[in-house]
């Protein structure tokens, strides 16, 4: 049997895992110089989608849908923050591989109460079922 791990993701993906520690979201405040000056904080704790900048709307909505699996229509949470902001600062310390892999290990807890539930990553979730043969 095999266990899905953080180096089976890496070799199905080609993303290189890291030994990075920056596995903690900032607090929501830290990122607004980076996505947008004039960025409106929401009420619900996340920043409001229409303050961004364009680039980083675009690649929000994009990394909501088909990595995080989840679809926030009006605002970015510290989750979707976090990728963005290590991805324009070119962080060494961030490991995508575990932020996927901490993603497919929370959807199958949150799956067991909404059955429901769309899974996130599709691609990496097919390729891990034909990898198991499932």
């Amino acid at each position: 049997m095999k266990i899905l791990d953080g180096a089976m993701i890496s070799g199905i993906t080609g993303i290189p895992m890291t030994t990075g520690t920056n596995h903690t979201p900032l607090a929501i405040e830290e990122y607004i110089p980076w996505v947008g000056r004039n960025c409106m904080k929401m009420d619900g704790g996340g920043l409001n989608e229409s303050t961004v900048y364009k680039n980083v709307y675009a690649t929000g909505r994009w990394i909501k849908a088909n990595v995080l699996g989840t679809m926030h229509v009006s605002s970015f949470y510290r989750d979707e923050l976090h990728i963005i902001h290590a991805m324009m600062t070119r962080d060494d310390n961030f490991c995508m591989v575990r932020k996927l892999f901490k993603t497919l290990c929370s959807v199958r807890e949150e799956r067991a109460k909404i059955p429901n539930l769309l899974l996130p990553l599709p691609c990496l979730v097919t390729e891990i079922a034909s990898q198991w043969r499932l």
